[in-house]
């Protein structure tokens, strides 16, 4: 069961975490809501401080769509496991296990 990213963002908009962005949240209603797409949202809106981000790299998750997407951009703009993890803040050794066992 996936959450509610709409009702989620637009609580915190209406509490005002979020006071000086607005942002368009008609995407969040879509049925299918890709991982990639909230992430790079809350990159966007820029939730968490800077010390933040380390620790809720720890708490992401990836389904299988969203892996796909991430290994064809690395290909597409012919990328290292390195400068593709700094982008996507997802470490070398997860890149280089996702690769191994989708590439299969």
């Amino acid at each position: 069961m996936k959450p509610n990213y709409y009702q989620l963002y637009s609580d915190m908009f209406d509490e005002k975490i979020i006071s000086n962005l607005k942002k368009d949240l008609s995407f969040l209603k879509k049925e299918n809501v890709s991982n990639l797409d909230i992430i790079n949202f809350d990159q966007e809106i820029n939730l968490h401080s800077k010390s933040h981000n380390f620790e809720n790299q720890k708490l992401r998750s990836y389904d299988e769509n969203t892996i796909t997407k991430v290994l064809s951009y690395q290909k597409e703009y012919a990328l290292t496991d390195y400068q593709t993890s700094l982008h996507f803040k997802i470490s070398r050794n997860t890149l280089r296990k996702w690769r191994n066992y989708y590439n299969r």
